[in-house]
């Protein structure tokens, strides 16, 4: 059997059947796209034949960001596929650098066809291990090897530990907007809100908090930060994070990981699950 990459480009029923197209190239580039278009580019699962004879796995889509789940499918006699996943690997851009990071994931998948329809399922619900490895820039110096996958776990272990924290401070369940979309005005958006809730020291209070002038401060990261508000938004194990800068480079270095974090169970439970797609070959 010819190496064959099938593009799979998945939507949701009531917004289309999506098109899977095949081709003999890939460049996995070419499927990133800005935050600022992603409610118009479909879900896309690239699958190439190893010499194994399992099939790559690659699956990306809008609430990914610039990231891709990565793992290894095998056509059974049944029909269907079965897609074990092994890895997150989420890269992001900011002012002052990049950050470039393999996540173990643990998680299966399956892919059924009824006629020229594909569906996919959730076998078990995929978990992130934690970090395997990780390259880190700041300003100029890179950080790589065991350091940067430490300095990249402990990073995502605040990430993961907050998480079920913020659920229950920020007003939407998930977020389908990573930044604010134009042509989605009423929409919400991830960074809106995150960042309010987090730093009204730099994107102002919300309208229930009124600063006191003999409120504490402390100053971390060049800004005056409100101990009082702190001691508000979190339990007290957790209030030196924010107090000494380190969730304002968190969120700096890494929001859209926070995002994916943020909307992972809705992912796998709600938004993934029974996407229909359709397959057409390139050349028509």
């Amino acid at each position: 059997m010819k190496d064959l990459l099938l593009k799979l480009s998945l939507l949701a029923l009531l917004s289309g059947l999506l098109l899977l197209e095949s081709c003999k190239s890939y460049n996995p580039d070419s499927l990133m796209t800005s935050t600022q278009e992603k409610k118009v580019i479909p879900w896309k699962v690239g699958l190439t034949m190893q010499e194994t004879g399992a099939y790559l796995f690659e699956l990306q889509g809008p609430e990914l960001a610039d990231s891709m789940i990565i793992g290894e499918a095998f056509d059974r006699e049944d029909g269907t596929w079965i897609v074990h996943l092994d890895e997150l690997h989420w890269f992001y851009n900011h002012p002052l650098g990049w950050s470039d990071t393999a996540l173990t994931l643990w998680g299966t998948l399956v892919l059924y066809q009824e006629g020229n329809q594909w569906t996919i399922t959730v076998e078990e619900e995929p978990w992130i291990e934690g970090v395997s490895r990780a390259e880190i820039r700041y300003r100029d110096p890179i950080t790589s090897g065991d350091q940067g996958r430490d300095r990249m776990q402990r990073r995502w272990s605040r990430i993961e530990t907050l998480n079920s924290h913020w659920q229950e401070r920020l007003p939407e369940s998930h977020y389908g907007l990573f930044n604010r979309d134009r042509n989605q005005p009423e929409s919400p958006w991830f960074t809106r809100d995150y960042r309010s809730l987090l730093f009204p020291e730099l994107y102002g209070y919300p309208d229930h908090w009124q600063p006191k002038d003999e409120d504490p401060m402390v100053r971390a990261e060049d800004i005056l930060w409100d101990q009082r508000y702190t001691q508000d938004l979190l339990p007290e194990e957790w209030q030196e994070l924010r107090d000494s800068g380190t969730l304002l480079r968190d969120y700096e270095e890494a929001a859209s990981l926070i995002w994916i974090a943020y909307n992972w169970q809705w992912l796998w439970t709600e938004e993934l699950p029974g996407l229909t797609f359709t397959m057409m070959d390139s050349e028509e």
